[in-house]
């Protein structure tokens, strides 16, 4: 099971793709069962939710908050 993040804005997002890039995520048009501000999201096919919220925590990761994790 993978993870996705959901952005408020397509800046957070690409923030968020510089910050996340040695987690190599996958940008995609956010899924239409998902309500957000913003058109991008990261999937990150290999994470569960639960590590993708631990890898934000990290050194290095993002500590903006206009995104939300979800399973997929």
């Amino acid at each position: 099971m993978g993870s996705l993040m959901s952005f408020e804005s397509t800046h957070a997002a690409i923030e968020a793709e510089k910050r996340l890039r040695h987690l190599h995520p996958q940008v995609i048009p956010t899924p239409t069962k998902i309500s957000a501000g913003c058109g991008i999201s990261l999937r990150f096919p290999r994470l569960t939710v639960d590590e993708l919220k631990a890898a934000l925590k990290a050194p290095g990761g993002s500590a903006d908050s206009s995104y939300t994790p979800h399973s997929y």
